[in-house]
């Protein structure tokens, strides 16, 4: 009985085995294209060259009317890791991890008063003693009278649910005091500013929404404006 019991799983895994190889087969076709050793490829006006991981020169291939880039040649190009996973057939662009999500597009609650998400691209420069300095998104907040006085309800939150930390880069006009509040009013950071482009990374211990605000009270002065520059999570 056992010898028949194994012989079947025998013909059965055969079986499968052909399957599987006519379904892999049947993917794949057979094509005519050009290896395209006449297009030149720029990058930032640039003209770029391709090579293989043994630092062999490979080219475009033009079928059918497209032209198909060699990926690692691009991926090296950008800046992009990549890797071929042989078990599933599979190339790799970018990092298998989770990828920091930018905390400036996911917003709980509408703009207030107080804080907004910056649309001005003015306002997306800082010039410091280094020269003026562009970033891609950020989150603005207006000290009134030098003081984070308006509290919780009027200011922008932002859900954090889920990640454990909050990277972001500060600057303001003048001295002040950076805060971070969770959705309770609990302050999870606060620390002195005292002039440039400062970059923090803070815990957010189990946090649902934060706030950014700044407090310049202690410095005095008039109203000012403070940045917090791409906050990213992860």
């Amino acid at each position: 009985m056992k010898k028949r019991v194994r012989a079947a799983a025998a013909i059965l895994a055969m079986a499968l085995c052909t399957t599987a190889g006519a379904y892999a087969a049947s993917n794949n076709k057979t094509i005519s294209a050009l290896l395209n050793r006449d297009i030149t490829i720029t990058y930032n006006g640039q003209p770029q060259t391709f090579q293989d991981v043994n630092g062999n020169a490979v080219y475009p291939i033009t079928y059918n009317g497209s032209t198909y880039l060699p990926v690692r040649g691009v991926s090296d190009l950008l800046g992009v890791a990549v890797n071929w996973d042989q078990a599933s057939n599979t190339v790799r662009l970018g990092s298998d991890s989770q990828q920091p999500t930018y905390l400036v597009t996911r917003p709980n609650s509408g703009g207030t008063r107080y804080s907004w998400i910056i649309s001005d691209t003015d306002q997306l420069k800082f010039s410091g003693d280094t020269g003026i300095q562009e970033f891609q998104n950020g989150v603005a907040y207006q000290l009134w009278n030098d003081t984070a006085s308006s509290g919780m309800p009027s200011q922008l939150l932002f859900d954090v649910a889920g990640y454990q930390q909050l990277t972001f880069q500060f600057a303001c006009q003048r001295a002040a005091v950076i805060k971070i509040y969770d959705q309770d009013g609990r302050v999870l950071s606060s620390s002195d500013y005292t002039g440039g482009i400062v970059t923090k990374t803070i815990k957010l211990n189990g946090a649902a929404k934060i706030s950014l605000e700044a407090d310049a009270a202690q410095y005095g002065g008039e109203k000012v404006s403070t940045f917090f520059y791409e906050p990213t999570l992860s």
